[in-house]
């Protein structure tokens, strides 16, 4: 999706006429989609957090595995709240198409909310 939404992203100039762009064309295209992916990433986190506000007392980023991750967060959440976080996913599940999966796993223990000394 993030080529589509973002036309300077598509290898059209980069792959015009079936010509190999080159070392440094490739290059700034990597990092052209690298800044375009973090600013979507902190836009759909951002999403997330702002509308489950009310129901969590923490968060956390976690790390992406791959390039298709745009959210990855850990909610700390009183137990009985847990049904207003289900809905306030689902309600998310709006905002995005058919091409985005919402995985909502939990509850866990709260590893990522603990603190060594």
């Amino acid at each position: 999706e993030v080529l589509t939404d973002f036309v300077e992203l598509r290898g059209d100039r980069c792959f015009a006429d079936g010509r190999t762009p080159t070392h440094d064309e490739r290059i700034q295209l990597g990092q052209l989609f690298e800044r375009h992916l973090q600013a979507e990433r902190a836009r759909v986190v951002r999403l997330f957090v702002d509308t489950l506000a009310g129901c969590i007392d923490e968060w956390q980023e976690l790390g992406y595995p791959d390039e298709s991750t745009l959210c990855s967060l850990a909610l700390l959440v009183d137990r009985g709240r847990s049904g207003e976080i289900d809905a306030g996913v689902e309600g998310l599940a709006g905002a995005f198409d058919d091409q985005h999966v919402i995985e909502l796993t939990g509850p866990t223990p709260p590893y990522s909310f603990a603190e060594l000394r």
